[in-house]
């Protein structure tokens, strides 16, 4: 199956909405479109405010440029 890796920045309500979906969601999404969705960055200002998903801390970042800078990433703004 091929995959897809996404980089959200902004990990406010929709952020991490979009986050909890692509999770929760993750075997039906995949089932659905063919394609497994993998988050591998998340950016934003605050990576310490909880949050209404979890997710692993290495995902998280301050720095913009750890996912606009790599090419391996599709960039999802919220």
């Amino acid at each position: 199956m091929k995959k897809i890796n996404v980089g959200i920045i902004g990990f406010g309500n929709v952020g991490s909405g979009v986050a909890k979906i692509l999770k929760e969601r993750k075997t039906f999404l995949a089932d659905k479109i063919g394609t497994e969705i993998n988050v591998k960055k998340i950016c934003d200002k605050d990576i310490n405010s909880k949050r209404n998903v979890s997710v692993d801390k290495n995902l998280l970042t301050t720095n913009v440029k750890d996912i606009i800078d790599d090419p391996r990433l599709i960039l999802l703004l919220s």
